[in-house]
């Protein structure tokens, strides 16, 4: 599908984020968007979010949303990315632990959801691994698709 006006948005955070043993933590994302179309993301309001367009301004439709988290490398524990629609759980990945950087500390989680418009979605992660672990890097995406 080519749909260069439809509402979309890419954001990143390339510091490192402490996220505490046990504890699902918000996203937060720093500076301005990679892309955006509708203005989907407010950089000093609301950096943790991304919000669909309202009805009247033709935001209602499918949408592909995906958060990517890469953590800190440990063998220990489990790690989870999570997509939030309102602060609640729409959907969550697993991703096991792993001792080299790219072997089970990127998690990557996405699907497609109707939304019909106002709604605030977000990412959230979650680690185990007995102490504080950091997130290097993560992103959110949300791409009007239909």
């Amino acid at each position: 599908i080519r749909a260069p006006s439809q509402a979309g948005v890419s954001v990143e955070n390339t510091g490192a984020v402490s996220i505490a043993n046990a504890v699902t933590q918000r996203l937060y994302f720093g500076g301005a968007a990679d892309y955006m179309r509708q203005n989907m993301y407010d950089s000093v309001n609301s950096s943790g979010s991304v919000t669909i367009p309202t009805a009247a301004s033709g935001g209602a439709g499918l949408y592909w949303f995906q958060c990517f988290v890469r953590f800190q490398t440990s063998a220990l524990g489990s790690r989870y990315t999570i997509l939030q629609n309102g602060g609640g759980t729409a959907k969550q990945c697993i991703c096991g632990a792993g001792t080299a950087a790219n072997d089970g500390n990127q998690c990557n989680c996405s699907d497609i959801f109707s939304y019909t418009g106002g709604q605030v979605l977000s990412c959230a992660a979650f680690q185990d691994s007995g102490g504080a672990l950091n997130v290097g890097y993560s992103a959110i995406t949300v791409v009007k698709i239909w």
